[in-house]
């Protein structure tokens, strides 16, 4: 499960558990999870903030202490603010604590443990703890962080220039927003989940996917169907300079189990299409009007690779007036919406956008580092506000839906960071759509499944390319 930093509080004030109960189970558990990584011989040192978060750090030190572990506890801020902190912290003899000679110490420790920020965390770190977090992060010890690295913010990710870093992370109860952007801000290299028991929030806006739901998820073709009812979908792509998009993203829409492949564009396109991928349906876009090709569609592809096609404008204007159909906008067309809005505005169909963030920022008229500052709110306000779903690309792609829901793409490897991904993708998008899938759910779908082809092929990154993406996608079915 996936929360909020304002549904983690709930989830503790549902769980009839007090605060005192809380801090002992999670800090218990923290210590169990420890024990299981740290030998006896290891001399330990404990971080300690001024409130809860420091609190589960002193029921972790005791557990470790009873258990005949070397600890030592150092209070970052001098002070303790929380009652049932300082109630664990009496629990300690006073000899554990040290309060000189920090510097020293943190060198002579092979564990450190980061309990100095929770969840409530937002902002800049302290300038007077700067030198300590510094100091840990340039140590030679194994680093843990509870619940989150110390500066790094629940709900969006963001981190001070100075957040911890650690090997493990400890997750008490659920997982953060945060937890599912590593790749973003790569604070720790491991994550261990500390169950708690606590109640699940009624109302949870992330969607979670995983191999098991994708499978669950897919569409089941009756045994009496046929092509027509299986889905078709419709790509107006590629260009003459610009043939391999085309190709790319029409045999992707036909990897998820579409039973009609229509491919609208130049006559060079169409020939080659047809070449590499005898099943697929051609129309020449000078001669073929949007009304006519949308009656042989259950949603529509435009963008990869039209950078050159001729009255490009004019054919995605009237797309979005005339369909009543899910409609993935990409690549070009994404440049060329940020100038028609108020078009996107006044269309009928479920429109999905496909931005990387260079496009997002054209979108939204916002800076790329302003939007990485808080992704999901602005995809999520951006989606709210112009009644579209939005994909959101990057190491984790997010996928924004008009009435709230939100996808965290945690599959994907960085060889996808070459040209030719993203028109695998709008074809996969495009395919799920046609379907009768929810465009949110389609979207989380072909997300997923994209993210995992890359993970699991066998062709090295040095010469993997958007082909061998294609190939890979065959195996997520088996």
């Amino acid at each position: 499960m996936i929360v909020t930093r304002k549904q983690m509080i709930e989830c503790e004030l549902n769980s009839n558990l007090s605060v005192e109960e809380l801090m002992e189970k999670a800090g218990r558990g923290c210590a169990y999870a420890l024990m299981d990584e740290i030998s006896l011989e290891k001399d330990l040192l404990i971080l300690c903030g001024k409130g809860n978060n420091g609190g589960d750090g002193f029921v972790i030190a005791r557990i470790l202490l009873e258990n005949q572990y070397r600890v030592k506890v150092y209070l970052a801020e001098n002070t303790i603010t929380s009652e049932t902190a300082l109630k664990m912290a009496k629990r300690l003899n006073p000899d554990v604590f040290v309060e000189e000679d920090i510097m020293n110490i943190i060198d002579q420790s092979d564990v450190i443990v980061d309990c100095i920020y929770g969840f409530s965390f937002h902002g800049e770190i302290k300038n007077e703890l700067i030198g300590l977090f510094d100091a840990v992060n340039q140590s030679e010890a194994q680093i843990f962080s509870v619940d989150l690295n110390s500066g790094l913010e629940a709900d969006t990710g963001c981190k001070d220039p100075h957040t911890l870093i650690s090997e493990t992370t400890l997750v008490l109860g659920h997982f953060k927003i945060a937890h599912l952007l590593r790749k973003d801000h790569q604070c720790f290299q491991k994550l261990k989940l500390i169950e708690l028991d606590l109640p699940e929030p009624q109302n949870s806006i992330l969607f979670e996917l995983n191999a098991s739901i994708f499978k669950k998820l897919l569409p089941v073709k009756a045994v009496d169907s046929y092509k027509n009812v299986n889905g078709r979908t419709l790509c107006i792509t590629g260009s003459s300079q610009t043939i391999g998009a085309a190709l790319l993203c029409t045999q992707a829409a036909w990897k998820t189990g579409i039973g009609y492949l229509h491919l609208a564009s130049e006559k060079e396109v169409l020939q080659a299409a047809v070449q590499a991928f005898p099943v697929t349906v051609t129309h020449d876009l000078a001669h073929s009007s949007i009304p006519e090709l949308l009656y042989e569609a259950d949603s529509v592809v435009i963008g990869c690779g039209c950078d050159h096609l001729e009255n490009f404008d004019e054919i995605l204007i009237s797309l979005l007036e005339d369909a009543q159909l899910p409609v993935v906008i990409d690549a070009y067309a994404l440049r060329r919406m940020s100038q028609h809005l108020h078009v996107l505005d006044a269309s009928r169909c479920p429109v999905i956008l496909t931005p990387h963030l260079g496009e997002f920022s054209d979108l939204c008229s916002c800076s790329v580092q302003e939007i990485k500052k808080d992704k999901l709110q602005l995809a999520k306000m951006f989606a709210q506000q112009h009644g579209v779903t939005l994909v959101l690309k990057g190491p984790h792609t997010i996928v924004a839906a008009a009435d709230g829901r939100l996808y965290i793409n945690q599959t994907g490897h960085q060889n996808l960071a070459k040209a030719g991904s993203g028109d695998v993708l709008a074809g996969l998008i495009a395919g799920f759509c046609a379907q009768q899938l929810d465009p949110f759910i389609a979207c989380c779908m072909a997300v997923w499944m994209h993210g995992k082809a890359s993970d699991i092929t066998t062709v090295p990154d040095p010469v993997f390319s958007a082909s061998d993406l294609l190939n890979a996608l065959d195996l997520i079915y088996q």
